[in-house]
């Protein structure tokens, strides 16, 4: 896959936009030149989507999700 096509795709990382630190840290990732690939959505008003995967609204909270552009759910990394 070249760079071109990598940076096309769109990704979601999903957040806790009710922790300060959280928001900050979002910031941050969607202020890096590789971010254009990524899309910041809110935990909270998509635990729905989330629950598709089988993920709790507290395992969301404890760590860091993304869903790829191709369905798939990146999970576990750890959270602040």
């Amino acid at each position: 896959m070249s760079e071109h096509d990598w940076r096309n795709r769109m990704h979601k990382i999903f957040y806790d936009a009710e922790c300060p630190i959280c928001v900050r840290e979002i910031e941050l990732i969607m202020q890096d030149s590789r971010a254009g690939f990524m899309e910041a959505v809110p935990i909270q008003g998509s635990e729905a989507v989330l629950a598709q995967y089988g993920i709790t609204t507290e395992a969301a909270l404890t760590y860091l999700h993304v869903l790829t552009d191709d369905g798939v759910m990146l999970q576990k990394m750890a959270a602040v």
